[in-house]
């Protein structure tokens, strides 16, 4: 672990700032990104402590959501992230994303190839075999029984049933994944290190490169349809496409001191939110054209999970068991 911490100082030092397995450096930095000291969160509940470092989440249409985190710790909501209790994984390992497809039906993907699932809500958490034993799953999506997981090493792998079989996906560079994400079964992108977008029209089973560079990483990813995306990424670079990816261009970030951005999603076709390193909460009501601070917020946490409803609830997670709630549509954060 610190010769990892090293060799990504080394990177920044050099003006790449590649931030290879995003979790694991979190974890290194404990409190925050840069150092700062840590106002104390307000409390959600036992279930969520001061030294929680949450990297996901997802909010359900019903209101009910679900947090991941090191440690194997799950932590559940039913009333749209006021309330928290904890729900057991059964594993110890590092946990980095959650996806719901329903209220009942969710997948957990982690540290080792860990795959969990539940058809209860969380009530049980049942381990599924990725065939992946030496790698990190770092975002999983679903779309009904049909899922993908992106991780370390390059990997990509699919189930077309619930999970009950999952198989590992064509793709042969030595990258980090980072997220992905689907508008239908066919069409998906993923967003990865070296400012990768990739982009398949068959459910994965080829994959072309949209967009490439020598430096820099892409931690989150989203569209609104099957033309208009956003990826975000380090030294808070934000691209976007209004044509499927066939062109990648970098939206305006208002800040004058560019952060990290780690994760991204959106209300609806205008408004959305990126989150990241030291605090950072940015906003955009014009199709993600712009982005500029989110009022009103003062943090220094890092966050690293973002989970936003079309009718304008929403949860922002990070480290100090730090968990932001709205419910009308981002204008107010709690």
């Amino acid at each position: 672990m610190r010769a990892l911490l090293r060799r990504m100082l080394r990177e920044k030092a050099a003006g790449k700032a590649l931030l290879l397995l995003l979790p694991f450096f979190l974890l290194l930095c404990g409190g925050t990104a840069a150092g700062e000291d840590q106002p104390a969160p307000e409390a959600c509940g036992p279930a969520v402590l001061a030294f929680d470092r949450l990297f996901d989440v997802y909010l359900c249409e019903d209101g009910n959501a679900w947090a991941v985190e090191y440690g194997g710790k799950i932590i559940h909501s039913g009333n749209y992230g006021r309330d928290w209790e904890a729900q057991k994984s059964g594993t110890a390992v590092s946990l980095f994303s959650v996806f719901f497809t329903d209220s009942r039906k969710g997948w957990i993907t982690g540290e080792l190839g860990t795959v969990l699932h539940t058809c209860n809500g969380g009530r049980d958490w049942v381990p599924q075999s990725s065939g992946i034993s030496d790698r990190h799953l770092l975002k999983s999506f679903f779309i009904g029984a049909r899922g993908w997981a992106v991780g370390t090493q390059g990997t990509i792998i699919t189930t077309a049933d619930e999970g009950v079989t999952w198989r590992k996906l064509p793709y042969a560079e030595d990258v980090t994944l980072n997220d992905v994400y689907f508008v239908n079964e066919r069409e998906g992108w993923v967003a990865g290190e070296f400012c990768t977008v990739l982009h398949t029209s068959d459910g994965g089973e080829t994959w072309t490169t949209q967009h490439r560079t020598e430096a820099g990483n892409l931690f989150g990813i989203c569209f609104t349809d099957g033309s208009t995306g956003t990826a975000v990424g380090t030294e808070g670079v934000i691209l976007r496409t209004t044509n499927g990816g066939k062109a990648w261009t970098s939206a305006e970030n208002k800040l004058p001191r560019k952060k990290t951005l780690l994760k991204v999603a959106c209300f609806n076709p205008s408004s959305g939110m990126a989150v990241g390193l030291n605090g950072c909460i940015l906003r955009t009501d014009d199709g993600g054209a712009t982005w500029d601070a989110a009022p009103d917020l003062a943090y220094y946490c890092w966050f690293c999970g973002i989970s936003l409803r079309a009718d304008g609830h929403g949860l922002i997670v990070g480290n100090s068991g730090t968990i932001l709630v709205t419910e009308d549509g981002g204008k107010k954060w709690q």
